[in-house]
């Protein structure tokens, strides 16, 4: 674990930022800034979904951001997708907590908290879930472009299960970042800060992602609902094929098979022109059959 102090003079709180934490080092931590071992416990779960809790004498935020490399890869559950950041705060001290290393923490530091921009541990959280949720950008727009790729796919070039795969992990990247976000509404909505224009910025930001993932996920849908639609349209052009086929030699067959039979009496049996006669009726019903199914427009 990695336990980082950022103090400066005249700042009215205190910055810890830990990384990579263990049980036995995050619930020391707690004890130090009186914070309730459940609340540590909710923070160590590897896939607790986002939230915002009000305890007493701080509050406390999980968050989860996407991870960008990991986007265009195979991945479908929340802990493959993203990574956690866990935010505990009040008057007095923030405390951010996560597994991977993020670079916006540093930026954030620089640019707000060195700078006495933000002048309370609520601003300091406003900017931390303002970059939480700006990890969801790049990554629409990478959906976005897959889903084009894949709508040219289907409507132009021929279906493979291969296909069919790639669409669902599309869909559950889409459907797996919708969730969250959905989820991050009550923490955004929850937030207080003396900085109004932040807080809007980042209501307005995470209600636009919002939007885009409904959009994305729905493309998503529609796309699987096409590839159903276009692979059961090409199983019923094959079956209407064979179904023709079969119309054609059902009654050939049935002709063979009445004059394949080993009678000692048959009328036609010592006829003449018998084999002539059969090839000539066969070949009568074969054109009527063909132009029954032309008018009807069955071929």
């Amino acid at each position: 674990m990695a336990i980082t102090e950022y103090s400066i003079d005249n700042s009215k709180f205190q910055w810890i930022d830990v990384l990579s934490p263990n049980e036995s080092e995050l619930l020391a931590l707690g004890q130090r800034f009186s914070i309730h071992p459940y609340s540590i416990k909710d923070c160590l779960e590897p896939e607790h979904l986002p939230k915002f809790e009000s305890q007493e004498g701080y509050h406390f935020i999980i968050s989860r951001l996407l991870i960008e490399h990991q986007t265009i890869s195979k991945v479908h559950t929340i802990q493959q997708a993203t990574s956690k950041l866990a935010i505990f705060y009040n008057e007095k001290f923030i405390i951010t907590i996560h597994r991977l290393h993020l670079d916006f923490i540093q930026e954030v530091k620089l640019k707000y908290f060195d700078t006495h921009r933000c002048h309370a541990p609520s601003d300091m959280a406003v900017r931390l879930l303002w970059h939480v949720l700006k990890s969801y950008d790049n990554p629409s727009l990478k959906l976005a472009e897959e889903i084009d790729i894949y709508e040219e796919q289907i409507f132009l070039k021929s279906l493979s299960p291969l296909l069919m795969k790639n669409l669902y992990f599309l869909k559950r990247r889409t459907h797996i970042a919708h969730k969250l976000l959905q989820m991050t509404t009550n923490v955004v909505q929850s937030l207080q800060s003396k900085d109004k224009v932040a807080l809007q910025d980042l209501r307005d930001t995470q209600i636009q992602l919002q939007s885009v993932y409904a959009q994305c996920l729905e493309d998503v849908n529609n796309l699987l609902h096409f590839y159903m639609s276009i692979s059961s349209q090409k199983t019923n052009e094959v079956m209407r094929i064979l179904t023709v086929f079969s119309a054609f030699f059902l009654p050939l067959t049935f002709i063979v098979g009445i004059y394949g039979m080993n009678f000692k009496f048959m009328p036609e049996l010592e006829h003449i022109h018998g084999y002539k006669l059969t090839w000539i009726l066969m070949i009568l019903i074969t054109v009527i059959i063909f132009q029954w199914f032309w008018r009807k427009k069955w071929l």
